[in-house]
């Protein structure tokens, strides 16, 4: 937590950042392409859902 403190602290005012993410893993015998479309719905799925949010596909 003081780590944290710090951190925060270094950053400029009124500068923020968040970060939401889609998340998947290749299945056995699957295609990138295919892979990649799912995560890619996960990151809208976890950007319609608020700040700061991974969705796992």
């Amino acid at each position: 937590m003081r780590h944290e403190r710090r951190a925060r602290q270094d950053w400029p005012h009124r500068l923020r950042a968040t970060s939401s993410l889609g998340v998947t893993s290749l299945k056995p015998e699957e295609e990138v392409r295919a892979a990649i479309k799912r995560a890619h719905a996960a990151l809208c799925f976890a950007k319609a859902n608020g700040r700061n949010h991974v969705e796992i596909a």
